[in-house]
This record gives structure tokens, C-alpha cells and sequence, in this order.
């Protein structure tokens, strides 16, 4: 008899837990997860992973959680019975992982757990967006070795069935466009991709046997190389699908390199210290919540006038009830509609942005400040980087509607930003460089004033001032590559002395680590503070802003030129000391490399590079394939000069280095 209890209550026990399992795992027939690169990823970007979740009989209401080394991201999901639906995650991808795993919660209860493979790169590793019919006849660019980068191999990203984000198309190194239909290309699509293009992209048209599909839709007037912004589309003559033409798109790559690739190739990419650089500019953002003068000024005024009123009444002895009550209610209706006009009395948020103009676009790195709110204070930017910064506050990151929301706290949070904008018209102008000087106007096409504005070209500082919206400033200006030879702490010092705000002296120190995309470092650079509009618990809330804005310059000249120091810029391939951009410092028998994009449209006639005692210099010969050495820190080698698309340095030495300059002289074509 007792052992017929024992059995029954076992029984007993083992159907409630079967009960409870299927109970538990009721709604969620399927999980599956891919990384949008065909499973891959990038150190420092963004990496887009589609998740699919298929329900049963049930349906599904819970959240979806994707979690991806030490960082979890959760999107709330309402599934219909028998269908499924597919969520496209965008994860900065921070460490070196191997998988990252996807669950499903209803009620507070996991009901489904899986684990996926994904492959990380570093960042600069490349990857070769293709866009064809049948990919595999491209598979063979995974061999490629780009002389004199040192890079070993490739991966080759379908983009065939992709809807990207421009977060993902910074994935991409450059993309191969053969064997196409380019007219099924979504609005989607072609608008990220002209994003992509116009930051620095590089798109290699096939022009081989497929041209008359390749050609089409947006492509068809394309008939030579075409420059679209700080990008270009590169039709190609041979054949993109046959392996022996590898070695010939290794040449025009090199002909056609620029900057932005140029770096994407070589640099490595950090979200955390992006994110602690950003960190810099929290004094700026904090300045905000300092009551503005002339609200202080309209308020002083308007207690003046209400004293003057109440005077009045007392001194004339006629008024009446209705007339104190009056003056009372309307000067409180004006002081507390000034007070919440100028959002002082909503939620606190502030921000400080540095934002790079750019061909109809302008890039945003912000840093966003929460402050202490009784309640949930959600902050949504679909399609931007978004990244916890500072600040102890409990938080739920949705990385598909692209969202964090902190929960009732009393500390101060903190959320770094990293957002692409159109806009309408350009920013942009251009100067003329001749016999050391520069010259021409400068306009301000922004709708606000410019405070405390300055010109960069190269390693010269111009400090130009305050330059009101639509305002024309001409110059001619000797070029004295005063910031030549400087270290970071120097650098700054020099400008920062030029600046009579505190705050904005500390941007300058933000501003050294921004890798801007323009092909030259020539640039007018000045500050504003204004109301943005920020998508705070889905409405707009007027979130009050000081900004660093970046707006590039392009030099001009004709006939003799010579480009002066710093104009050009270096990309570097190895790692920062100490958060170190403009100096290294040497262990004994190391070496470091550099690289410099050459211009193109010039005929060189020499290459000067800033020389150091203690130091020695080579240069890649590509057309030799050897390593040389610069003597004098000239390079006028016709041979050299006319087989050099790059200019690689390989340097030596032990001790602190200022990174070398380069001029260069030579006749424009």
C-alpha cells in the first residue's frame, strides 16, 4: 500500500511536469538567427543578425532576447498564431565572440533558448560586398592580397537579398557590381547605398559581358569613372567573374584607393574607446542645463514690469479685484509659458554633438545626457549606433526599433549616438591654393551662426571668428604650418588658446580622435548652441544642444602645386598608445608602418617627408616590390613616383615620434 502512494505521487508529479513543460514551451514552434553578412562580423561596427521566430496554435506574446558576449538586447513581439515573423537586430559588435544566443520569454518565463555560430574579423580585415546574380563566380576575390597593405585574404558578402542599413554597408571595403539586374534595386537599398558612396565608398561596375545589365536603372548614365561625393563608381573593362583577373583588379583598386578605404583597411576600429572619447564631451552637454541669459533677462524685465503694475494699483487707489486677479493670472500664464517653451520644465535632457558635414549629409557623434525622472524615460533613433556610456541606471537596449530605456532612477545617464542625416543643399566650399596661400570665401550656409569659428588646412590654424548664417568672409592667408611637428597635448594647446569658451576648448579634445571621411584634413570647424529635436517616450522633446560643426573645404589650384603639410593624411596600421593620435613612442627595434593615399590629377615631381634623428625611413616601391630607403626624406624617383598609388612607410627606431607630414610638389594634370 505504500509503495502504491509513492508510485502514484511520483506519476502525479511527473504529468504536472510534463504539464508544465509543454506549457511553458507553448507559442514558440522555431528560432533561427543569421548574421545579415552571411554570418559574419566586424570589431567596431555594426552587425546586423535576422532573427526569425515561428509560432504555433498559440501565437506569441513576450520578448525576444538576443544575447551577445557580456551585452543582452530585448524587443518586445506579438506573433499570431501559425505564422512567423523576422526581426533584424543591430549589434555593435564589441569582443571576439563565437556565437550569441536567442531566447524567447512569455509571462517572465524562458520558453525557448538557442545558440547560434557567428564569425568576428577585425576590423580592418576585408570584406567585398558583392552584388550578383550567382556570387559563387566571385568567390575566388576571397584570395586577394593587396600590395602594399600586407592584407591576407578576403571575404566575399553577398548582398544579392540584403536590405541593408548604412550601419552595414560600413561592413563593406568596397563592392563589385557584375552579373546584375541593377533595376530590381529597392529605394532602400540605392538610398544607403548612395550614403555609403558619398562618405567614401568605392563601387566596381562590371563593364565586361554583362554591361547591358549592369548598366541599368540608376547606372545607365554612368560612362566613365564618376565621383559621387567623397566615393566613386568605377566601371571595369575586364571580366569581374574570371579568376585570372584578380591581379588586374588588384591595379585599379590601387589607382582608384582614397581615404576613407584606404583606412577602413588598415586602422582598427574600437567601439569602447570610441565610446570613452565621446565621454569627453559630457561637460559641454551638462553647460546646457545653465539657465540662458536672456531668459534670465526676459525674466528680471517681466518681474520689473509686474512691480510696476502692483505700484501702480496701490498708489492710484482704483483698482479693483478683478484688476489684481487679472495682472496676477496673465503674468503667470507668460512666465510659465516662456518657462516651458524653453523646455525648462519637462524632462532634462541635453547633448553635445559633433557633427561632420558631408555632400547633402551630415554625420552625428553625440553624446546624450539623461538626467534623474521619476518615471521610464525611453530614447529611440531608428537605424543609429546607440551605446550605453556612463551612468549606473538599469536600462532595456532594443536594438531592432533601435531604443533605450532606462528605468526610474536618480543618477544621470549617459547614451553615446552615432546617426547619418540628410539635409537639404551642401555645406561645402571651395578654396584656392596658390604659392603658399590660401584664398577665397568661405560662406555660411548653415541656418545658424558659427561662434568662434577656425580653418584647418593641413597643419595650419586660421582662426576666422563669428560668422552669421548666410554671412560671406573673404580670406588670403599665408599658410605657416604653425601645428606641424606638434604631439597631441601641443596640438590641442595651441587651438584651445584660441578659444575664449571653456567648452568648447574641451571639444577640441574630441575633435583629434574624430577620423573625418573627406579625402584632405582641410576644414572650417566652429560651434553653435541651438534646440534639437530628440524622440523622447516616442514624442519630440526640444533637447537643448552645443555642437562642434565640421564642414569640409576643397583646395583648387593650377598649373605648379604643392600641397602643403598635414594636408594629406596618414592612416596608421597598429595600436594607439594611451589614446595617443599624433605622436608613438618606439620600443627598441620596432617598427611601425604608415600609409598616405597620393593624390590623384597631379603629376608629382617630388614627395618631402618629415624626417627624426634616431629614426630611419623606407618606402614600398611597388613597381619593384621592395622596401627602400628615403634618404634626405625626399622621394623624386621618376620611376618610384610614377608606380605608387600609396605611399607605405615603414619606420624604425626607439623613443617618442611625431607622426611624419608629407608635401607634395607636382604639376596638376
Amino acid at each position: 500500500m505504500h509503495f502504491k502512494k509513492i508510485r502514484t505521487i511520483f506519476l502525479l508529479c511527473f504529468a504536472f511536469s510534463l504539464a508544465f513543460n509543454i506549457k511553458a514551451h507553448a507559442g514558440v514552434l522555431n528560432i533561427e538567427a543569421v548574421g545579415a553578412l552571411n554570418g559574419k562580423g566586424k570589431l567596431g561596427h555594426v552587425s546586423p543578425i535576422v532573427v526569425t521566430v515561428e509560432a504555433d496554435g498559440e501565437g506569441i506574446e513576450g520578448s525576444l532576447t538576443l544575447s551577445i558576449g557580456e551585452d543582452t538586447y530585448n524587443h518586445n513581439i506579438n506573433i499570431t498564431p501559425g505564422t512567423e515573423k523576422a526581426y533584424t537586430f543591430l549589434m555593435p559588435v564589441k569582443n571576439p565572440v563565437k556565437d550569441f544566443k536567442v531566447s524567447v520569454t512569455e509571462k517572465d518565463k524562458a520558453t525557448e533558448e538557442k545558440t547560434f555560430p557567428i564569425t568576428i574579423y577585425e576590423s580592418n580585415y576585408p570584406f567585398i560586398g558583392v552584388l550578383s546574380g550567382n556570387a559563387d563566380n566571385y568567390r575566388f576575390f576571397t584570395e586577394l592580397k593587396i600590395d602594399p597593405l600586407e592584407t591576407a585574404g578576403a571575404e566575399v558578402i553577398d548582398l544579392k537579398n540584403v536590405e541593408p542599413s548604412y550601419q552595414m554597408f560600413q561592413n563593406i571595403n568596397f563592392i563589385i557590381l557584375d552579373d546584375f539586374n541593377t533595376e530590381s534595386l529597392s529605394q532602400n537599398f540605392m538610398e544607403n547605398l548612395d550614403k555609403w558612396l558619398k562618405n567614401g565608398g568605392i563601387l566596381f561596375l562590371g563593364k565586361g559581358k554583362y554591361e547591358y545589365k549592369n548598366f541599368q536603372g540608376p547606372f545607365e548614365n554612368i560612362k566613365d569613372i564618376t565621383y559621387i561625393g567623397n566615393g566613386l563608381i568605377v566601371p571595369v573593362v575586364f571580366e569581374l567573374s574570371e579568376r585570372n583577373s584578380i591581379n588586374e583588379f588588384q591595379k585599379i583598386l590601387l589607382e582608384n584607393m582614397n581615404y576613407k578605404t584606404l583606412s577602413s583597411l588598415t586602422e582598427k576600429a574600437n567601439i569602447k574607446e570610441t565610446v570613452q572619447n565621446i565621454e569627453m564631451l559630457n561637460s559641454p552637454a551638462h553647460s546646457i542645463l545653465k539657465a540662458d541669459r536672456n531668459l534670465i533677462y526676459f525674466l528680471v524685465c517681466l518681474l520689473i514690469l509686474y512691480g510696476a503694475c502692483v505700484t501702480a494699483m496701490v498708489f492710484l487707489k482704483k483698482s479693483r479685484a478683478y484688476m489684481w486677479a487679472g495682472v496676477i493670472v496673465l503674468f503667470t500664464a507668460v512666465t510659465y509659458t516662456v518657462y516651458f517653451m524653453e523646455g525648462s520644465g519637462g524632462q532634462k535632457v541635453t547633448m553635445a554633438s559633433a557633427n561632420e558635414f558631408f555632400n547633402g549629409y551630415y554625420k552625428a557623434n553625440s553624446l546624450i545626457n539623461i538626467y534623474p525622472s521619476k518615471k521610464d524615460i525611453t530614447f529611440t533613433n531608428t537605424g543609429s549606433l546607440m551605446v550605453p556610456a556612463q551612468g549606473g541606471g538599469e536600462y532595456i537596449h532594443d536594438a531592432v526599433e533601435g531604443s533605450i530605456t532606462y528605468k526610474t532612477t536618480g543618477v544621470t545617464n549617459y547614451i553615446y549616438n552615432f546617426a547619418v542625416n540628410s539635409m537639404e543643399g551642401d555645406t561645402g566650399f571651395q578654396l584656392t591654393l596658390e604659392d603658399g596661400h590660401i584664398k577665397g570665401e568661405i560662406k555660411n550656409q548653415l541656418l545658424y551662426e558659427l561662434k568662434d569659428s577656425f580653418l584647418i588646412i593641413g597643419d595650419t590654424f586660421i582662426k576666422i571668428g563669428d560668422i552669421e548664417s548666410n554671412e560671406r568672409v573673404e580670406i588670403d592667408y599665408l599658410l605657416d604650418e604653425g601645428l606641424g611637428g606638434k604631439g597631441d597635448f601641443e596640438y590641442i594647446d595651441t587651438i584651445q588658446k584660441e578659444l575664449s569658451d571653456k567648452y568648447e576648448k574641451e571639444f577640441i579634445k574630441y575633435y583629434i580622435t574624430l577620423k573625418n571621411s573627406g579625402e584632405y584634413n582641410c576644414q572650417l570647424v566652429g560651434f553653435s548652441k541651438r534646440n534639437t529635436a530628440l524622440n523622447i517616450n516616442g514624442k519630440p522633446l526640444r533637447a537643448g544642444s552645443m555642437n562642434m560643426e565640421i564642414i569640409p573645404v576643397t583646395l583648387k589650384s593650377s598649373g605648379n602645386m604643392e600641397i602643403p603639410g598635414g594636408v594629406i593624411k596618414p592612416s596608421l596600421k597598429y595600436e594607439l598608445q594611451n589614446g595617443n593620435i599624433r605622436e608613438y613612442t618606439f620600443r627598441n627595434g620596432e617598427a611601425v608602418k604608415i600609409y598616405y593615399n597620393l593624390p590623384k590629377g597631379i603629376q608629382m615631381s617630388e614627395i618631402i617627408i618629415d624626417s627624426f634623428a634616431g629614426f630611419t625611413i623606407e618606402a614600398f616601391n611597388g613597381g619593384l616590390n621592395i622596401w627602400e630607403a628615403v634618404e634626405g626624406g625626399v622621394i623624386s624617383n621618376r620611376e618610384f613616383l610614377d608606380n605608387n598609388n600609396i605611399l607605405a612607410l615603414r619606420i624604425k627606431g626607439e623613443g617618442r615620434l611625431i607622426l611624419p607630414g608629407i608635401k607634395i610638389r607636382g604639376v596638376i594634370k
